[in-house]
């Protein structure tokens, strides 16, 4: 497809739109009280924290600070959050969890502190998802993974080309089985494919048509073509995927507010779904959407 019609920025490259003035105003008012109030007592994030109790998570501290780096705004404590962050980082590791070692990771990226040097680190978790035969499959599991280990071997000082190209052909390979044998997928392996493919400089028919069958009037996006289940996930997925793809069929951002407003909770949360429990993962998707839709105060009533 025509490189000029896709924004070059990757997934989670920090602040995708400069804010200032007015509506950093308006969004700081919106999201950091609640950030705030998930913190505890050792810097680390809860979204479960009630008084002072509560379970701290990578995931969760990850979404605080990006709420925080998305807004300019410092994050407070940040020498405990830090030092909770290097503290739990061998357990992370020998987690073997690909997903928890990228928010790891990315929360002391966000946080100015220096990518690990361990030696063979990098290439032995792609062992954790790919395996010896992956490329030569048509479809599977992993593709989220491939995603996220090819975000932080970009970070990496030394580039691993060989996983790199099987990955690639991995992804190639599921995306010719998702456009010639009609595989279903849901929206955000969906869109970690077409992230993975972008990442990997493989081509792509326009992978904005695609998005047709996930459209939906009531929910924004849906999580299969076949269903009427939206979610804030499915939501941040296809705002993203939209505006990636020349921003011509995003959604009217009041439309978009309203929508969102109904995942909102009286505590200042957003939720997984409407009506459910606010999380600071949905907190951070919805204030994602907001930056991506160029949202402004005014348009959201």
């Amino acid at each position: 497809m025509d490189e000029g019609r896709m924004t070059r920025k990757s997934l989670f490259d920090g602040p995708g739109v400069r804010v200032a003035g007015q509506q950093k105003s308006w969004l700081s008012a919106l999201f950091l009280p609640y950030a705030r109030s998930r913190q505890m007592e050792n810097g680390a994030y809860s979204s479960w924290r009630y008084m002072d109790e509560g379970l701290a998570s990578v995931k969760d501290t990850f979404w605080a600070l990006r709420i925080y780096e998305n807004l300019l705004s410092v994050a407070p404590e940040s020498d405990r959050t830090r030092q909770w962050l290097d503290t739990g980082l061998e357990e992370t590791w020998a987690g073997g969890d690909m997903e928890n070692l990228f928010y790891a990771l990315f929360s002391r990226r966000m946080l100015q502190q220096p990518w690990p040097k361990v030696e063979g680190w990098l290439k032995q978790s792609s062992s954790w998802f790919l395996t010896e035969n992956s490329e030569d499959q048509h479809m599977g599991g992993g593709i989220r993974e491939c995603l996220l280990w090819l975000q932080i071997e970009s970070k990496n000082a030394v580039r691993l080309d060989e996983i790199r190209d099987r990955i690639g052909k991995y992804v190639e390979n599921c995306y010719k089985s998702f456009l010639h044998n009609r595989v279903i997928l849901d929206l955000p392996t969906y869109g970690a494919l077409i992230e993975s493919l972008f990442e990997t400089d493989k081509p792509l028919t326009d992978g904005g048509e695609w998005l047709g069958p996930y459209r939906d009037d009531i929910t924004g996006y849906r999580l299969t073509p076949d269903s009427r289940t939206g979610s804030m996930e499915t939501l941040w997925w296809g705002v993203w995927l939209d505006q990636r793809f020349s921003g011509k069929n995003m959604p009217d951002p009041k439309k978009l507010g309203m929508l969102l407003d109904s995942y909102r909770t009286r505590n200042g949360g957003y939720g997984p779904r409407p009506g459910a429990i606010p999380d600071l993962e949905s907190t951070g998707m919805a204030l994602d959407i907001l930056l991506w839709s160029g949202a402004r105060e005014d348009n959201q009533n």
